[in-house]
């Protein structure tokens, strides 16, 4: 649809009407006082067809008598089909109260004898005056969208190089545990240090995901094996469960997914992420795949407290908080789920939970097997 902020609206005084008509009699009763108030130009009903290969007037009054009515409707209907036309208002002057066949074609009303002139002036800017203010939240709009995405971009920019420093730490952290093994007082410093940094790592990567997904989304599926994607996911999250005697088991890995590479990583580390920051210690975290006719799941369950009955309308929520909380004092901003449900919708599948009653919780994400047919 044409885009409201680009189009020009004259000012009402202005306002080129068009009239359709082929009741010469009423045209001229409505030419004098018409032409006080508006710029009008007139046609024949027969060169209708005509006006969608033009500029569209800012209104247009036609004027048929009832043998015409049928080829006015479908007339409606055909115009109503472009998008320069959308909001243009389209009124039929009629002799007989049957509006309903006319408003449903599209007119914006209808007029119906006898109507005094002044009231159908009257009405006509009204309605023309409803038109720019259209205009007007049309260019607010885009003005708003512009300077969202530009304030957007400056914070992605600085959320990206807040990201390099705590990669920098991460690596500097691994090579000192090389050299710490002797002294468990600084040992355990730095698996602090690399719980933090990696607590951080994962909100900066779910607030950068939280305005991808606003903007203009841009995914680039393949055919990814969900072996791959598991197994690499699961030994880089052995060694932070193992910090809590959390052992991360691997199920069966079978099937494709047609999805983004990068998407799809970031939607199962978050599913893990959660798993083991909210189950306690000494618990078992496991992941596996399945294959259905609509498409493969993948499915982490977890041993934690599960999610109280009540509260289970903000999973999936943004900055949804729970009173469920991490069982080892890492930090959540509530982004986790929404970012997985949101990029799951934006990859053509979708994502859930269930809470079995012996406990815990079982978070999937479906997408397709295969491109869309």
């Amino acid at each position: 649809m044409m885009a409201l902020a680009d189009e020009q609206m004259t000012t009402i005084s202005q306002a080129k009407i068009l009239i359709l008509d082929e009741c010469v009699d009423i045209y001229n009763q409505l030419y004098p006082q018409f032409e006080r108030h508006f710029a009008l130009e007139r046609i024949s009903l027969e060169e209708s067809h005509k006006l969608s290969n033009v500029v569209p007037p800012d209104g247009v009054v036609v004027i048929a008598g009832r043998a015409q009515y049928p080829y006015v409707i479908q007339w409606l209907r055909q115009i109503r089909q472009y998008d320069a036309w959308q909001y243009i208002p389209i009124i039929p002057y009629i002799n007989m109260p049957e509006e309903t066949f006319f408003l449903n074609a599209g007119a914006t009303e209808c007029w119906v004898h006898p109507i005094s002139i002044d009231a159908m002036i009257t009405r006509m800017k009204n309605h023309l005056n409803r038109v720019k203010q259209l205009h007007q939240y049309g260019r607010q709009l885009q003005e708003y969208r512009q300077a969202y995405l530009a304030q957007s971009h400056l914070i992605e920019i600085a959320s990206h190089d807040l990201q390099h420093p705590i990669n920098d730490l991460l690596m500097i952290e691994g090579l000192l545990q090389q050299y710490a093994q002797q002294d468990t007082q600084i040992k355990a410093l730095l698996e602090d240090m690399n719980v933090a940094l990696d607590t951080m790592q994962e909100a900066l990567t779910d607030f950068l995901t939280a305005l991808y997904v606003r903007s203009e989304v841009q995914f680039n599926p393949q055919y990814i094996s969900v072996s791959n994607i598991l197994l690499d996911i699961g030994l880089k999250y052995t060694s932070r469960a193992a910090s809590k005697n959390i052992q991360v088991v691997i199920g069966q890995t079978i099937g494709y997914m047609y999805a983004d590479p990068r998407r799809l990583k970031q939607i199962v580390e978050n599913l893990v992420s959660n798993a083991v920051k909210y189950s306690p210690p000494n618990k078992e975290v496991h992941i596996w795949s399945e294959v259905a006719s609509e498409g493969t799941y993948i499915r982490v369950r977890d041993w934690g407290p599960g999610i109280p009955p009540e509260e289970r309308y903000l999973l999936f929520s943004e900055f949804g908080r729970l009173s469920t909380q991490p069982t080892g004092n890492e930090s959540s901003i509530g982004l986790g789920l929404w970012v997985v449900k949101k990029l799951a919708e934006g990859m053509n599948g979708e994502a859930g939970a269930r809470f079995p009653e012996e406990g815990g919780s079982v978070f999937w994400v479906r997408l397709p097997s295969n491109p869309p047919a």
